[in-house]
Order: structure tokens, then C-alpha cells, then sequence
């Protein structure tokens, strides 16, 4: 259980700071 908990995390943060970085990405370099 405490394993899928940490796996579910993992995966919830790396989508935040995909989310993160595409945000900043469009900031800096917005597209046309």
C-alpha cells in the first residue's frame, strides 16, 4: 500500500512540475 501511496506521489509531482516548467516555458517563449 505504502509503495502505490509513494508511486501515485511521485507521479502527482512530476506532472506538477511538467506542468510548471510548460507554463514558465510559454511565459519565456510564447508562441505564435
Amino acid at each position: 500500500m505504502l509503495l502505490v501511496y509513494v508511486a501515485v506521489n511521485v507521479f502527482a509531482i512530476s506532472d506538477i512540475f511538467d506542468f510548471v516548467y510548460s507554463s514558465v516555458g510559454w511565459f519565456c517563449y510564447p508562441k505564435q
